[in-house]
């Protein structure tokens, strides 16, 4: 079951990422620094996004930050088969490589 989870969770950063990453830094251009992943606590996996900003203050960041929430449930929803096929077969081959850096090697010894 846990398995499952973080395949899950490995999916949906795959998909967040690159949305967060795209609307936070390039379109809206908060900063420097935005982009989404996942975090595992105390055997809970969590969905983290990431967005620093030089010129916009906190409030203003967690509204964006609840916009893309909004973003991310649309494109979950409109995701087609054929598209959770790929991410699904994507995060199994990646599951079966081993770790090729040493931040990579660390994420899977602590996960």
């Amino acid at each position: 079951q846990f398995r499952d989870s973080r395949v899950l969770s490995m999916m949906l950063r795959d998909i967040a990422h690159p949305l967060a990453f795209n609307h936070l830094r390039t379109k809206e251009q908060l900063g420097y620094i935005a982009g989404a992943g996942i975090q595992l606590t105390n055997h809970v996996i969590g969905l983290v996004v990431q967005v620093q900003s030089a010129s916009k203050d906190a409030k203003y960041l967690a509204n964006r930050t609840g916009e893309l929430m909004n973003a991310l449930t649309e494109t979950m929803r409109n995701l087609t088969e054929e598209k959770f096929q790929t991410l699904v077969k994507s995060t199994r081959e990646s599951l079966s490589e081993p770790p090729a850096t040493l931040h990579a090697l660390t994420t899977h010894m602590w996960d």
